[in-house]
């Protein structure tokens, strides 16, 4: 949990325009010291003082006397937690293969292999809540989470046995012992 509240700290820095615009010029090289800084952003010296010492909080900047210098590895840790939170990061751990496919936690695109179909069904049944009738708009919002073309991804649950519809577009999860098996 502290990992997300750091990176969360970490956004709510990068959410400022001036921060930001400073970052990327100390990041870029570009701004060395508070007044190529001030120069570069076109800020008060007083306000890259005050800007830096905020990102310097989070451990992006290091501000000693005048000059200033990025710690970018900050983000990429940030990210990392990030996508350790994501609800799909531990099935995905157990699946390097299917792993391949995702970024960040999201689906980039749904595998050709009919294997790693099967797979990419079980894990988005994951997302649905068992025992419990679901409309599709429901569906639809708990699928996007994991990809754009929620659409896409139900029809994947609903052709290979892992949700049933009635006809009124009632949704149910289908007890993994009742699916059918997956080819090999």
């Amino acid at each position: 949990m502290r990992d997300i509240s750091t990176a969360a700290a970490l956004l709510a820095a990068l959410g400022s325009a001036e921060r930001l615009s400073l970052l990327a010029a100390v990041g870029s090289g570009r701004a060395g010291t508070v007044a190529e800084a001030a120069t570069e952003t076109g800020l008060p010296v007083r306000q890259v003082v005050k800007e830096a010492a905020r990102l310097a909080d989070c451990g992006l900047l290091d501000l000693a006397g005048q000059r200033l210098s990025a710690d970018l590895t900050v983000l990429a840790g940030a990210a990392d937690a990030l996508d350790a939170a994501q609800p799909t990061a531990p099935m995905l751990a157990d699946d390097p293969v299917l792993a391949r496919h995702f970024r960040h936690g999201r689906l980039r695109a749904v595998p050709d292999d009919l294997a790693l179909r099967h797979r990419l069904a079980d894990l988005a049944a994951t997302l649905l809540p068992a025992d419990t009738t679901l409309t599709e708009a429901e569906v639809n919002a708990a699928l996007h989470e994991l990809y754009d073309d929620h659409a896409a991804l139900r029809r994947l649950l609903a052709d290979f046995g892992r949700v049933t519809r009635d006809g009124s577009a009632r949704y149910r999860v289908v007890p993994a012992a009742d699916r059918p098996p997956q080819p090999s």
